[in-house]
């Protein structure tokens, strides 16, 4: 859906030092891109699909450049290792368990629903050798399904 409106406490930035606030305002996606956020619905727009989160704090998405999938499940472990020693204790065991696709539908699986929950809306993910479990990762829908492509 390349055009449509949210409503709800919009919250973005102009610039790295000005937050701005818009309470029960709208945001306005026209041909897949922000139109602006608003006070009042510009007539203009009346006509797009609106997503009511009225009482919602809505915030821009983030975007993640670099998410490895596979090591979602041990996320924050050996932050006292060198990375020789964190990739031999943690991610080659974990990965090597990618070739087992019933492992890796149930990791990715885990790893997409958070995605979906987070704040993240754009994610560059990195998945293992194993070309199977990788083109599961790939199939794998994390939007919503109102605002899928």
């Amino acid at each position: 859906m390349k055009n449509y409106v949210i409503k709800g406490d919009i919250c973005y930035s102009k610039a790295s030092t000005e937050l701005c606030t818009v309470e029960n305002g709208y945001v306005v996606c026209r041909d897949g891109r922000c139109a602006g956020a608003y006070d009042a619905l510009p007539q203009e727009y009346e006509s797009f699909p609106c997503y009511n989160y009225e009482g919602h704090m809505v915030l821009p998405g983030l975007v993640d450049l670099h998410v490895h999938a596979p090591q979602y499940p041990f996320r924050g472990l050996g932050m006292d290792l060198e990375l020789i020693g964190w990739l031999d204790t943690h991610t080659f065991p974990e990965e090597a368990k990618y070739a087992d696709l019933e492992y890796a539908q149930k990791a990715y699986s885990i790893f997409a629903q958070d995605l979906q929950n987070s704040a993240t809306t754009r994610a560059c993910i990195f998945g293992t050798v194993h070309a199977q479990a990788t083109l599961l990762l790939m199939e794998m829908r994390t939007c919503p399904p109102g605002l899928r492509r």
